[in-house]
């Protein structure tokens, strides 16, 4: 009995070898050929496509397309963040939508200068410069773009935190952008 447990421990201990002593295209091709080595699977929890596999996508816009596509409309978050300003501040800006047509007429270029605008320029989002201009300096970006406002990490203690672990190899790096020493100043 033993010795079988010897003869598999030696058989072993001599495919580890001859493995282990093969290059790593040679042991990729052998361990491929035994299927130990295959694609490794995956933990990343991503959402399933929109469309099934077997459905066509939609074919592309042209380039006439692209000219009536436009964000979504933030009409609503400004009416929301209207709500904290000034009543003359407030009365400047419109609760009403603006329509797909008037928005693709009188749209601001992306190339203008937002200052120098006609106050009834719309952006892509379908807001007005004039309204922009109510808003003030400071307006309210959490209601403006529906990202919240970073909440505070409250169960952080400073005398119980540990440091970034101190690496004292470091990769080499070139500098590249650099006056070569060789070169004398111009004069």
């Amino acid at each position: 009995m033993e010795e079988k447990h010897l003869l598999l421990l030696g058989i072993a201990f001599c495919l580890t070898t001859i493995v282990l002593s093969l290059s790593q295209r040679q042991r990729d091709v052998l361990l491929s050929r035994f299927r130990l080595r295959g694609r490794p699977t995956s933990n990343v929890r991503t959402p399933p496509p929109s469309l099934p596999p077997n459905e066509a996508p939609a074919a592309a816009l042209t380039a006439n397309e692209w000219l009536d596509t436009f964000a979504p409309p933030r009409r609503e978050a400004l009416v929301q963040a209207a709500q904290s300003l000034p009543p003359e501040q407030r009365k400047r800006i419109a609760t009403e939508q603006v329509s797909q047509h008037a928005l693709k007429e009188s749209i601001m270029p992306f190339t203008a200068d937002y200052t120098k605008c006609n106050g009834s320029r719309y952006t892509a989002t379908g807001v007005s410069l004039d309204e922009i201009r109510a808003l003030g300096d400071f307006p309210d970006y959490a209601k403006l773009s529906g990202v919240p406002l970073p909440e505070a990490y409250t169960s952080f203690n400073i005398e119980t935190a540990m440091p970034r672990p101190y690496r004292p190899l470091r990769w080499a790096y070139y500098q590249t952008m650099c006056k070569p020493r060789s070169c004398s100043p111009i004069s």
